[in-house]
């Protein structure tokens, strides 16, 4: 043989030797690192993978050690440097993060998949919002998840695309409670113009979870029981409820989040996710595939409708949450991780809200009392042997019909009565039309205003849970003129709503705000501060569009500017108070004063 060819095939032989060294030293460091990770040592995880061969795919694992030990720059270089397209997408995210937008477009430029679409699509939309939503995502997939939903909370609100702005505000709004923002999840949840196709159990959730969160446990485990009675009918996801439940039990920021809907569960991909003690990453440590859940993009949550739903696979779920056999009781549940921070008004304002009325006692029992058993003995005791003669058959033939038309009537009485039993198919937007027929009849009847209140309220929930706004700010503009005004919720809500229509709803909202800060005690902590900025806000807003109205009609337009100057300068004032962004109320107040010393402090 040529000796030359024999120290051809030695040196290749030495080649894949070597090759083979190298290949196994990757993956022993990436055992070793991944081992370092779930310990907690992330410095010593990144000299683990610093001492072998730098490939790309090891590059990116040392992004991901940079994430978990939230090193924002470890995470930017060797996530670039790794050309990975998840690697250049982390990248990307802290740049964003870092407000240098420019450089994150040219890193998503160069990264494929829906993540890297998605972020480019939304900073080069037209619409101004779109942007904020990339960096309020960037933030939330950095882990800083409290400076996400308050981006969020700011631009979403004013995002153009009404079908996705209502998605996105569900969205946040249930990310907010996740982590303890209890205050900036109710007002996302109130800004819902409608509800996204099927998912308004999930807005009733999260409705639920806030209360949790706020510590109203008994309203909390009410509303919960109402979702889970439409579980048996279709209309609530069994295992959406229990995820919802499950994270109401442990919000906070101090736990796992497999899902980035915050929740601690949810089907991504067809797939049952929960958590699972793996580390907190996006992408899996090892083939470096977007693990399920962790699309920062991704859609709702799609759950099966079913009383007994087939369950999904699940994605490294210990057994003990995997199995989730019904909805658990709140009843014993422990406080939030996390308690609500207080940042108050006054404490003479501190008395805390009236709970609304959580049902007490179970309503089946009034439907027992249906004098159904006397119906049916009392033909039987009639029917005897000894009576033959004509009247007698007679009289069982009525006894037969009356109590049948009778037992119909109590029925549909009792349906239209037990207003408890109608508030889960309420929340869902269920009721039938002759259920809402029968309660719209009985509004007619001379029947105490507070019972009269109940009635109107089970209807604006159906009508605002089939994602009927018109018929829902109808029946909440009847409730107020003809029930009840003492309610500053229902007055904050209707004011919100009327806002998006100026000029012409203009008057409205100033006059529904002002209602509502006549009883704006009733709310305490963030609450009470979010929303009176809020009020303070629309109303001066709207004081400015008559103005611009009455300018352009050149009548009564020194009056609308004198109130536009001293709404704005409340504005004003309440942003300093309360250490909110002023900018634009500052703008409004110089705007209307035409001085600036009468908007100094």
């Amino acid at each position: 043989m040529n000796s030359s060819f024999i120290l051809a095939i030695a040196a290749l032989g030495g080649c894949q030797a070597l090759f083979g060294e190298a290949v196994d030293a990757n993956e022993d460091a990436t055992r070793r690192a991944y081992g370092l990770v779930l310990d907690g040592d992330f410095p010593a995880a990144q000299i683990a993978l610093a001492d072998v061969e730098q490939t790309p795919e090891t590059l990116l694992r040392r992004s991901l050690v940079a994430l978990a030990d939230d090193d924002p720059d470890g995470v930017r270089v060797h996530g670039a440097m790794s050309s990975l397209s998840e690697g250049l997408i982390l990248a990307a995210q802290v740049h964003l993060i870092d407000l240098e937008s420019d450089e994150a477009i040219g890193l998503l430029y160069e990264a494929d998949g829906p993540v890297a679409t998605e972020y480019l699509r939304r900073l080069e939309d037209a619409d101004p919002a779109m942007p904020g939503t990339a960096e309020a995502s960037a933030l939330w997939a950095m882990r800083d998840r409290r400076s996400g939903c308050e981006t969020a909370s700011e631009v979403v609100p004013t995002l153009s695309d009404v079908d996705l702005r209502n998605e996105e505000l569900l969205l946040w709004a249930g990310r907010a409670a996740s982590i303890g923002m209890t205050a900036l999840a109710q007002g996302l949840l109130d800004e819902i113009g409608a509800m996204p196709k099927g998912q308004n159990w999930r807005y009733q959730a999260t409705q639920a979870m806030i209360w949790f969160g706020d510590g109203e446990l008994d309203r909390a485990s009410a509303h919960f029981a109402a979702l889970e009675d439409q579980v048996s009918v279709g209309a609530v996801p069994r295992l959406g409820l229990a995820d919802a439940i499950a994270t109401a039990e442990q919000l906070g920021e101090e736990r796992e989040f497999p899902c980035q809907d915050g929740w601690v569960g949810c089907i991504a991909d067809d797939v049952r996710v929960l958590a699972s003690g793996d580390p907190e990453l996006p992408v899996d440590f090892f083939d470096l595939e977007l693990r399920p859940g962790q699309d920062v993009f991704g859609s709702l949550s799609e759950y099966e409708l079913s009383a007994e739903p087939e369950p999904a696979p699940v994605r490294r779920a210990s057994a003990e949450r995997a199995k989730v056999p019904r909805v658990p009781s709140l009843s014993t549940a422990p406080a939030p991780a996390v308690p609500q921070e207080q940042d108050a008004p006054d404490p003479k304002e501190q008395d805390a809200p009236d709970p609304v009325e959580a049902p007490a006692v179970e309503p089946p029992e009034v439907v027992e009392i249906v004098e159904i058993p006397a119906i049916v003995e009392e033909p039987e005791v009639v029917v005897v042997p000894e009576v033959e003669d004509e009247p007698a058959v007679a009289d069982l033939e009525e006894v037969v019909e009356e109590p049948e038309v009778d037992e119909v009537e109590e029925s549909d009485q009792v349906t239209c009565d037990n207003l408890i039993a109608l508030e889960p198919p309420a929340l869902m937007g269920r009721l039938t039309a002759d259920q809402i027929a029968c309660l719209e009849d009985r509004l007619t009847q001379p029947l105490k205003m507070t019972l009269l209140g109940k009635i109107s309220r089970v209807l604006m929930a159906n009508a605002y849970a089939t994602g009927n706004v018109p018929m829902w700010a109808k029946l909440l503009k009847r409730h107020l003129d003809a029930y009840d005004q003492s309610d500053p919720d229902l007055c904050y809500r209707y004011a919100l709503h009327l806002s998006r229509n100026l000029p012409g709803r203009a008057p409205g909202v100033i006059f529904w705000a002002n209602r509502a800060l006549e009883n704006r005690t009733v709310w305490v902590g963030e609450t009470y501060t979010s929303r009176v900025f809020t009020l303070y806000k629309v109303r001066a807003v709207a004081a400015q569009s008559l103005w611009k109205a009455a300018s352009e009609q050149m009548k009564d337009e020194e009056e609308h500017r004198a109130t536009t100057k001293v709404f704005a300068r409340e504005w004003l004032e309440y942003a300093r108070a309360t250490s909110k962004d002023g900018t634009k109320a500052l703008a409004l107040c110089r705007s209307a004063a035409a001085t600036e010393s009468y908007c100094e402090p």
